[in-house]
């Protein structure tokens, strides 16, 4: 059999791609980064339903609909087998909060992000609570941001669950809770307007080390706020479900609501000038194509992509697949150069967590290889045809790969990179199961 160590293994991509050496591409307009509360479906149908867990990216002025950043089908390699179950299928229901960490690399992966989940999620190295700020790693398992203990003790409440988060330029960690609290301390309560109650609108910000949080916005500024841009009296937001901070008015916060109501819905709010509908790119973020959805979404998570491009990527009709199976796997690729070819490369996965190794210089896009090294699956893949993928005018492409008699018990990692950019998708993980 033959055996490849990892040094093996990265000689062999490089020479299979070449030595061009691919730099991140800047752009020259910003984008948002988003996700959805219940899914979402973009109108063209270019790309399969989103679950909530999906992070997506919008382009005001050049996207004519949402494009995706991460499937939950890849935040479940990232997570791992948390349950032991020998599947990846751990992933959160639902993304809460996004905040690009202040260490965030200029290739922009996923490991970059702060986010907050929905739900306590178990990973490979241990559980996330839905009040913890923490930032995915690399090598498996997350690192603790701001933990739900640590936020509950700074806002003087308990039991919370945190539903927007940014990182200010004084160092300091805004965020906001996904229900109404009520604090026992004395300045936040003054701050309030001598309410204890706080609102699950509020924004607070908290600087580590510090053992208090302040308030930035109250519940009743924010209502006036979006009041101020619906141009109507409103009486209730629902909640603030995304924050970050506005590019065009420095020292302002971009938010989002709860609410589905016509005057909120997939709306993008600035707190600058007491409250107005934001602007990117010069075009308002007023949701009048709903982002290209075949409804007006509610957004969720919130972050700004700075001079940013859709990524190439990859996705399975099916992540768990009863074998044997007569109907082939399809693979889609979306965001290739036109006219490229992106190749596929699969190995076995390892459990309980993948632990990618380093590209080889030169590869754009997320610069690890999910592969496990020493797989002779992945020195093989690069001479199967059906795993090089035509790529169209429009940057689409479709693999159609038999399944046949894979073992049930067996699980592979799928990851893409496209031969001309040189640009590597996120991994995917696809479950082989006998029921």
């Amino acid at each position: 059999m033959l055996h490849l160590d990892s040094r093996c293994v990265r000689a062999g991509l490089a020479a299979i791609l070449g030595a061009a050496v691919a730099e991140p591409v800047a752009h020259a307009q910003d984008a948002l980064l988003v996700s959805t509360n219940g899914g979402a479906q973009v109108l063209s149908a270019r790309f399969a339903a989103f679950s909530p867990a999906a992070l997506l990216r919008y382009e005001p002025g050049a996207s004519a609909e949402v494009h995706p950043f991460a499937h939950r089908q890849t935040l479940d390699v990232l997570v791992g087998d948390g349950n032991n179950n020998g599947e990846f299928d751990d992933a959160p229901t639902n993304v809460d909060a996004i905040a690009w960490s202040p260490s965030a690399s200029q290739w922009r992966t996923p490991f970059d992000l702060a986010v907050s989940f929905s739900t306590t999620t178990r990973f490979a190295g241990g559980s996330v609570r839905d009040g913890d700020v923490v930032q995915m790693q690399p090598g498996g398992g997350f690192v603790v941001v701001a933990s739900e203990a640590t936020l509950s003790s700074v806002t003087s409440t308990s039991g919370i669950d945190v539903d927007a988060i940014a990182f200010l330029p004084s160092g300091e960690l805004a965020f906001s809770l996904a229900e109404d609290e009520v604090t026992t301390d004395p300045g936040l309560i003054a701050a309030n307007g001598n309410d204890p109650k706080l609102g699950d609108e509020t924004i607070f910000a908290w600087k580590p080390g510090q053992p208090a949080a302040r308030i930035v916005h109250t519940k009743a500024a924010l209502i006036a706020m979006a009041s101020a841009a619906a141009q109507q009296n409103l009486s209730s937001i629902v909640d603030v479900t995304g924050i970050a901070l506005d590019p065009a008015n420095p020292g302002e916060m971009l938010f989002t609501t709860g609410s589905s109501s016509r005057a909120l819905g997939g709306k993008v709010f600035t707190t600058a000038g007491g409250g107005a509908i934001a602007s990117m790119n010069n075009v308002p973020l007023d949701a009048q194509n709903s982002w290209g959805l075949d409804a007006q979404p509610v957004l969720d998570a919130l972050e700004v992509y700075a001079q940013s491009k859709d990524p190439v990527g990859i996705r399975a009709a099916m992540d768990r697949i009863v074998t044997p199976a007569a109907t082939p796997l399809m693979v889609d690729c979306y965001g290739a150069a036109p006219g490229s070819t992106v190749q596929l490369f699969v190995s076995h996965a390892r459990f309980p967590a993948q632990t990618p190794f380093a590209m080889p210089v030169g590869i754009a896009g997320l610069p690890f290889a999910f592969l496990t090294p020493g797989d002779p699956l992945f020195a093989q893949s690069a001479n199967i045809p059906i795993l090089r993928v035509p790529i169209s005018t429009t940057g689409l492409g479709a693999a159609r790969i038999p399944v046949g008699q894979v073992p049930p018990g067996t699980s592979v990692i799928l990851q893409g990179v496209d031969l001309t950019t040189l640009e590597a998708t996120a991994p995917i993980a696809i479950d082989f199961t006998a029921s």
